[in-house]
C-alpha cells in the first residue's frame, strides 16, 4: 500500500485549505509530528502515514503517481 509523500501531503493540505492544526484534528496525528513529516524529518510509522492518508481521502483527496510526477486530486463533489 502506498502512502503519500511529503510533497503530496502539502499539496493535499493546500487543496483542502487546511492548516497543520486542521490536519492534526482530522488525522489524530500530533501537529509537530505532521510538520516534521512534511519537512522530511523523522521516520514516521506506517500507521501514522495511513491515518494521514485516510483523513485526506475522507475529504475527497485521491493520491496517484506515474513515472514522472506525483498527483493529488480533489473530488468534484468535495469542491462544491
Amino acid at each position: 500500500m502506498k502512502v503519500p509523500s511529503a510533497a503530496q501531503m502539502r499539496m493535499a493540505r493546500a487543496a483542502l485549505r487546511w492548516s497543520l492544526s486542521a490536519l492534526s484534528e482530522e488525522s489524530g496525528v500530533n501537529r509537530n509530528s505532521l510538520s516534521e513529516i512534511e519537512r522530511g524529518a523523522g521516520n514516521p510509522q506506517l500507521d501514522t502515514l495511513l491515518a494521514i492518508k485516510s483523513a485526506f481521502e475522507t475529504h475527497g483527496i485521491v493520491f496517484d503517481e506515474n513515472d514522472d510526477y506525483w498527483v493529488v486530486k480533489l473530488s468534484r463533489e468535495q469542491d462544491r
